[in-house]
C-alpha cells in the first residue's frame, strides 16, 4: 500500500518517471464501492488509499477517483468520476508547529512564523489575490511565494513547501 500511495503522489504531482515515453500528469484510481472480504466484512479501498497518501504524502494532492458499477461478474457497467484533495499528515504536522510557534505581526504588515531556517509570511494582497505568502530563508533570501484565497490557505502552502524540505 506504502508503495501504491508513493506512486499515486509522485504521478498527480507530476514527479513520475516517464514510461514508454509518456509522463503522468495526474492520478486516477478505480474502485468497486461495497466490498466484502472472505469473512463478509466491508473494505473501503477508497478510505485505505486515502489514508496511505495521507501517511506517505509529502504534500497535498489532487486525485481523481473513479468509482465502478460491476456489471456481471467481470464488467464494468458504469464509472463515476469525481476529484478530492488529498491533505498530506506531514503538511499538517509543519502547519500544527508554525501555529504553535505563533504568527507574530511584523512592521511591514505581513504576519510571520520561523520554523528552523526559514520564515514564513502571509499578508492580505487584494489587488489580485485576496492573500499572499512567501518563505524566505534566516539570511533573507526568498525561496518560495505564491497567492491564497484564504489566510488558512497561506499559512497551508507555507507548510507544504516546508515539509518538502
Amino acid at each position: 500500500m506504502r508503495k501504491l500511495a508513493t506512486a499515486l503522489c509522485l504521478a498527480a504531482t507530476g514527479c513520475a518517471p516517464a514510461v514508454a515515453g509518456f509522463k503522468a500528469t495526474g492520478a486516477l484510481v478505480g474502485y468497486v464501492p461495497g466490498v466484502l472480504d472472505e469473512r463478509g466484512y466491508a473494505l473501503s479501498h477508497q478510505q485505505r488509499v486515502r489514508r496511505a497518501i495521507q501517511l506517505v504524502g509529502r504534500t497535498d494532492i489532487d486525485l481523481q477517483w473513479a468509482e465502478c458499477q460491476l456489471l456481471g461478474s467481470a464488467g464494468v457497467g458504469e464509472v463515476t468520476l469525481s476529484r478530492e484533495r488529498i491533505k498530506s499528515d506531514g503538511v499538517a504536522r509543519v502547519l500544527q508547529r508554525l501555529d504553535a510557534g505563533g504568527w507574530h505581526p511584523q512592521p511591514d504588515g505581513t504576519l510571520a512564523a520561523s520554523y528552523g531556517d526559514h520564515r514564513a509570511c502571509i499578508w492580505e494582497f487584494e489587488e489580485v489575490w485576496p492573500w499572499a505568502y512567501a518563505l524566505v530563508t534566516r539570511d533573507g533570501a526568498a525561496v518560495s511565494a505564491g497567492y491564497a484565497e484564504t489566510a488558512d490557505e497561506a499559512k497551508r502552502a507555507c507548510a507544504a513547501w516546508l515539509a518538502k524540505t
